[in-house]
């Protein structure tokens, strides 16, 4: 069976074929695999941060117990020894989810615990902007290192008995940390002589894992960009007072489809391609002021919106079958 979608007359989409109960694919093939091992690189991003929660003692935890009459095997507690709204410690803890929410942004999904993978065109831009973020992660922490006394008496204050004095180091410099590594992935080509069999069970293994890293980036880029295509299509047709920056989050998305450049498969890239050509003709003073205009709008993206749930669909089927 082909499947085909029409935007402006213009067909596109991934056709798919069954046979004999296997599901055979275009969306995601062999080539795709092969490409993606030769222009990405195995990256890995380790945020160190202050424990900020710590079980409470045992003399606090039975003084607990005994005033609910609660059984002391059954009841759990954690103190937070920090305050975490306090703005020096918020400021530090928000720049290393902003680090990593930007490093998973910008790299490919991979099946093994904390790697991701990256276009190597990008990886010289990378190493400056963790440079960067490394940098701006010591100024934050010495910032908070000038608070720590006050923290450390606001917890005095908050905790009653249960406040302990060692749990607080004298500088929190060697408590948080951004760390990037390099792993290598792929099977050891020592192997091959070492033991061919091997090798290859190792090479099937990873040909797999790099086709999983493909599946979960379209399906997680087609999950978002449906979203983004819903609310739109929501907020025309409910008649919702449409606000300038409507069109941000699609905008944003297509300029980091661009920037990722992995993972892709051709389906994703025509859709993306279509939804820039509509957006590029798009005029937002006229989708604020008139009906017409935000309802062309919607026409025109709602058979992508389709196409890539379509998408989403197929990645599922084919990962159930893997």
């Amino acid at each position: 069976m082909v499947v085909f979608c029409f935007v402006n007359g213009q067909s596109f989409g991934a056709a798919y074929l069954t046979h004999k109960g296997l599901f055979m694919s275009t969306l995601l093939d062999n080539d795709l695999t092969e490409s993606l091992q030769q222009t990405t690189i195995a990256v890995s991003m380790k945020m160190k941060r202050f424990g900020n929660s710590k079980k409470v003692d045992e003399d606090s935890h039975q003084a607990m117990t005994r005033v609910i009459q609660a059984n002391a095997d059954r009841i759990k507690a954690t103190e937070l020894i920090v305050n975490s709204k306090h703005p020096a410690y918020q400021a530090v803890t928000s720049h290393l989810s902003k680090t990593k929410r930007a490093f998973v942004e910008r790299t490919v999904s991979f099946p093994e615990p904390t790697i991701r993978l990256m276009n190597i065109d990008k990886l010289e831009r990378f190493q400056e902007q963790v440079a960067q973020d490394k940098e701006m992660l010591v100024t934050l922490v010495n910032t908070l290192n000038r608070h720590r006394d006050e923290l450390v008496q606001d917890a005095r204050r908050s905790l009653g008995n249960a406040f302990r004095e060692e749990y607080y180091p004298t500088s929190f410099t060697d408590h948080f940390g951004i760390d990037v590594s390099y792993p290598t992935i792929g099977p050891d080509d020592r192997l091959k002589f070492l033991s061919p069999d091997l090798y290859e069970e190792q090479r099937r293994r990873f040909a797999l894992q790099m086709d999983q890293a493909i599946q979960e980036t379209t399906q997680a880029l087609a999950i978002e960009l449906e979203t983004i295509f819903g609310r739109i299509a929501s907020t025309v047709a409910e008649g919702k007072t449409v606000k300038s920056n409507m069109l941000d989050p699609l905008h944003s998305f297509l300029d980091r489809f661009q920037d990722l450049r992995v993972g892709s498969t051709e389906a994703m890239r025509t859709v993306v391609d279509q939804a820039r050509q509509i957006l590029s003709q798009a005029n937002p003073t006229a989708l604020q002021r008139s009906a017409t205009a935000r309802t062309s709008m919607a026409q025109a993206l709602a058979p992508l919106q389709q196409s890539v749930s379509a998408i989403t669909e197929r990645v599922v089927r084919r990962r159930v079958q893997l």
